[in-house]
């Protein structure tokens, strides 16, 4: 969990790997993240994770048409039964249509999977009342994954 959630940190060439079911990065409520590049967040129970509050209410860049993303968001599935994902969103619900961006990233699949919950998919959205769009713009291909993970539908 990145801590103090009223700073905005640059979040750049981190490596997050085999982490367990609470998230390789969770981030809750206020946390902010001003830009997050070069990053690799592959092999975990569970990726990003991003709950509580509004997208509206925070700054969070995962990349931008001007400045793309180049994290890998990669193989994160549970191993230990249940369902685990790239990115899961649960944000509180917002009045208006939000984005979160993403752009420029290599998933598991071109264009990331964001339907349905089963194990392994791309981008899970239980955001509550007006769930925000992932903008992928730009997704590339990562690597395949290594046993005991998968790459999801």
């Amino acid at each position: 969990m990145i801590p103090r959630p009223e700073r905005r940190i640059t979040f750049t060439g981190n490596a997050l790997t085999g982490i367990g079911p609470d998230g390789a990065l969770r981030l809750v409520k206020t946390a902010q993240i001003k830009k997050a590049r070069n990053n690799q967040i592959i092999g975990n129970e569970l990726g990003l994770v991003i709950t509580g509050g509004t997208l509206g209410s925070r700054i969070l860049d995962f990349g931008t048409a001007v400045d793309p993303g180049l994290n890998t968001f990669s193989c994160n599935s549970s191993t230990t039964g249940g369902n685990g994902y790239d990115v899961l969103l649960n944000l509180d619900g917002a009045a208006a249509p939000s984005v979160f961006p993403a752009r420029q990233n290599a998933w598991d699949h071109i264009a990331p999977t964001m339907a349905g919950t089963g194990n392994g998919t791309d981008v899970v959205n239980t955001s509550a009342v007006v769930a925000p769009a992932v903008d992928a713009t730009g997704a590339t291909a990562a690597g395949p994954c290594m046993s005991p993970h998968i790459a999801g539908p």
